[in-house]
């Protein structure tokens, strides 16, 4: 389905920009 693939992508933005915060 095309919600689940934009949600995995959602999740993995978010995961993305988590890590980044803690390597400021």
């Amino acid at each position: 389905m095309v919600v689940g693939y934009v949600m995995d992508v959602v999740v993995f933005l978010k995961e993305g920009f988590l890590i980044n915060l803690f390597y400021i």
